[in-house]
């Protein structure tokens, strides 16, 4: 018996924070609210999709003050040629959450040896931007 090749074949190969800052608060205790903004590139000569994945920290009264941003690019390889019609609506969701982990991990380590109070960033469902990342995704020329 013959098995279907799944043409949604992915794996991670290479992710980096490209750009960051921080900024110590105001005052000791925040309330802190998460900004993330996907969008991505695909090359399809290649099947390379390129996650780029903007990410503040937010606080004040009416989130006026950065604590801490970040820019983070990362690249998955598709197994087979796909056209960026044929990615499956799985990988916006996925992608996002194979890179979270790397992100959340890169905050509490700049914050800890900063000096500053460890910024440990909850696991997070963040499922709501997979259409969100697909509608701000772009075919590269």
């Amino acid at each position: 018996m013959l098995e279907a090749k799944n043409k949604g074949v992915f794996s991670l190969v290479n992710y980096k924070v490209n750009n960051f800052s921080l900024e110590e608060p105001l005052v000791d205790e925040i309330d802190i609210i998460l900004f993330f903004e996907p969008s991505g590139k695909y090359f399809e000569a290649t099947s390379i999709y390129k996650l780029f994945f903007k990410f503040e920290v937010l606080y004040g009264p009416n989130n006026e003050n950065k604590f801490l941003s970040a820019k983070m690019e990362a690249d998955f390889k598709f197994e087979d040629p796909i056209k960026l019609n044929e990615i499956p609506q799985y990988f916006y969701a996925n992608s996002v959450a194979i890179v979270f982990p790397y992100l959340r991990g890169f905050v509490s380590t700049i914050t800890s040896v900063a000096n500053l109070k460890t910024l440990v960033l909850p696991t997070l469902n963040l499922m709501y931007l997979e259409d969100e990342l697909k509608k701000n995704t772009i075919i590269a020329t």
